[in-house]
């Protein structure tokens, strides 16, 4: 967003380039409706699983305060769920005998 200042007195602008960024108080919202806009525009997945190597990844946004566990029972529920599934992981790859062998890597990575 672009704005520019004139000098009524000179009738000149008051930048050298004459438009300049806008910034300042004004600037909050047009940033929130700018926000509000993307937001509907993207879909974000709260919660997500995927393997990895030989074991599980749960991810879940939500409970970055506490007090979303006291609105929302569910999402504590949602948060068991996904910590458990992450956690049986480990029992099934013993079980199956899996190794980690093939994603193992000794190359210096730094």
């Amino acid at each position: 967003l672009r704005g520019m200042k004139i000098d009524i007195r000179n009738r000149k602008a008051i930048l050298a380039n004459k438009i300049g960024g806008y910034s300042g108080p004004g600037i909050m919202p047009i940033a929130v409706r700018m926000v509000y806009e993307v937001c509907k525009a993207v879909d974000m997945p709260v919660a997500w699983t995927k393997f990895w190597g030989n074991g599980r990844v749960f991810y879940c946004s939500l409970g970055h305060h506490d007090d979303v566990f006291d609105k929302f029972p569910t999402a504590a529920v949602l948060m068991e769920r996904g910590l458990l599934w992450a956690a049986e992981g480990k029992a099934y790859a013993v079980k199956n005998n899996l190794t980690t062998e093939r994603y193992e890597n000794t190359a210096k990575m730094y």
